[in-house]
């Protein structure tokens, strides 16, 4: 979302806007854009004697994007200067915070909490991730910008002539997405004769080990692995699928689900807190705790009538760009 925030503010005529950012292929070649080396570990050091260079008091604001900027900013940033930033929350960050050894916490991270007290603002792409910070006594000037996704880029593109019913999983192969038991549900799909693949987007360090056991229970011919695809043809894979499925653990706003959703097809997933702000229950998603077995989920969803492509459809709509932007611009001309 960062991305899309540093496009939308570099397009409005009356905002001057300089980014900081670590040297990467995908960074768009700008003037306005500065790119530091990365060292692992050590990565603040650069940012740090870059910082010491920049005149930072003629900015209105300073926006922190994540945890690393948040935790550079709150180590370079002058405290005098705290009161101009913006941090920007996107997941993991407490559990980042959380993960680290008591050395790190108080010394390189001895600050994360103080900066988001004296913020100006701290955004938040979801309210479930905004209530996990305050559930924790942690506070600061919150607000919550939803995420959104690109309509005219996620949409119902219809296909013909394709047989084949689809489960389709896109994300970061990891054991905490569910690989595992939904392993386990989908052979007890195809041993009942099931007529189904399963098609996977994305790499990961759990993708060794998921490739051994689809081996094992000799499903290699039904489940695919497709690689990480560019965002611009996922609409391809996600028309074709029948449903989208994940039993992801967390998720702190769910992007993949809503990009289905925009595309027509519901969702199977756990009941987790951070996709219930754009569910509704048996008409753009479903959870798997309501069904014994996945062969009985899919039985109901076969028997259905029929699917409500509109409705589905409908529910993802208020995740859109020009909310999204709205919302930022008018931030920032407090």
């Amino acid at each position: 979302m960062a991305k899309y925030l540093f496009e939308i503010l570099i397009n409005q005529k009356n905002i001057n806007v300089n980014l900081i950012t670590r040297k990467h292929k995908s960074i768009t070649e700008l003037t306005n854009i500065t790119r530091i080396s990365y060292i692992p570990k050590l990565f603040f050091l650069p940012y740090y004697f870059h910082l010491k260079k920049i005149d930072l008091d003629k900015y209105n604001y300073i926006i922190l994007n994540g945890f690393p900027s948040t935790i550079i900013g709150s180590l370079c940033i002058p405290r005098s200067l705290w009161a101009k930033c913006i941090v920007y929350i996107h997941g993991t960050e407490l559990e980042n915070f959380n993960s680290k050894n008591e050395l790190i916490k108080r010394s390189f991270y001895k600050n994360y909490f103080s900066i988001l007290r004296k913020s100006k603002y701290v955004v938040f792409c979801s309210e479930f991730l905004m209530n996990k910070f305050t559930k924790k006594n942690i506070y600061g000037n919150f607000i919550c910008i939803p995420n959104f996704i690109d309509h005219k880029k996620f949409y119902k593109k219809y296909q013909t002539g394709y047989e084949d019913k689809i489960l389709l999983s896109v994300g970061r192969i990891i054991k905490e997405k569910g690989y595992s038991l939904m392993l386990d549900d989908f052979k007890e799909l195809r041993d009942k004769k099931f007529n189904y693949k399963w098609w996977i987007i994305g790499d990961g360090p759990y993708k060794q080990e998921l490739q051994k056991k689809i081996k094992e229970f000799n499903l290699s011919d039904d489940i695919i692995f497709l690689g990480n695809v560019p965002n611009e043809k996922l609409i391809n894979y996600y028309s074709k699928a029948s449903i989208y499925w994940s039993y992801s653990q967390f998720e702190s706003f769910g992007l993949t689900f809503l990009e289905a959703n925009a595309c027509g097809i519901p969702f199977l997933a756990k009941d987790i807190e951070g996709i219930k702000h754009f569910r509704i229950d048996n008409v753009n998603s479903y959870y798997r705790e309501n069904y014994k077995l996945l062969s009985d989920f899919i039985t109901y969803y076969e028997s259905r009538k029929k699917v409500d492509i509109d409705e589905i459809i409908k529910s993802s709509l208020r995740f859109n760009k020009d909310n999204f932007q709205k919302k930022w611009l008018n931030l920032l001309s407090k």
